[in-house]
């Protein structure tokens, strides 16, 4: 794969979707980089299952400004933010990687689970409405009768990974997200 993503504030700082498999648009890369002056938002319509499931960059992903997330799910898990990198991944301070209330919308949990459930318990719910891998968090926050639970980050890197940015999966009232960091 030739193809490098450049994004530059010099040029343009709008946000973008990255749906790959779409009109042509590549679900691998050589290379992405985000330079400092970039401020837009780019949203990745990665899924859990389908076509285009992850992001692949055979080489080395370097964001120096902007913004990561996926789409916003809403009674199933169907979108997070899937990226397998196969050189080293660095994120300055200014970048932030955010799905934050981007889990199960408000009111609504995995089935078989209870609103506002995912690593503990909210109410009446007991360990049997747990969800989730302690070791290889992957699933998304329950939503609760106050708003949405956060959304999931898994990134896989076969180089390094330095990170000076944020990584956020908060919720909006519900039960936070996953991360999963492997590098």
């Amino acid at each position: 794969d030739t193809l490098v993503i450049l994004l530059s504030g010099n040029y343009s700082s709008h946000d973008m979707t990255w749906d790959g498999g779409v009109n042509g648009l590549a679900t691998t890369v050589a290379e992405w980089k985000q330079l400092e002056g970039y401020t837009g938002t780019i949203t990745f319509d990665t899924t859990y299952t389908g076509a285009f499931n992850s992001l692949s960059v055979t080489g080395d992903v370097t964001l120096g400004g902007g913004t990561w997330t996926h789409l916003a799910n809403t009674a199933a898990e169907e979108y997070r933010l899937k990226v397998v990198v196969g050189g080293n991944v660095a994120i300055a301070a200014a970048v932030k990687i955010d799905a934050s209330g981007k889990g199960f919308a408000s009111g609504k949990a995995r089935p078989g689970s209870d609103k506002g459930c995912h690593a503990s318990p909210m109410g009446s719910a007991g360990a049997d409405k747990l969800y989730g891998d302690v070791k290889k968090p992957e699933a998304l926050g329950s939503g609760s009768d106050k708003g949405a639970g956060g959304g999931a980050i898994y990134i896989e890197a076969t180089g390094s990974f330095a990170n000076e940015g944020q990584l956020n999966v908060n919720s909006f009232g519900g039960a936070a997200g996953s991360i999963y960091v492997k590098a």
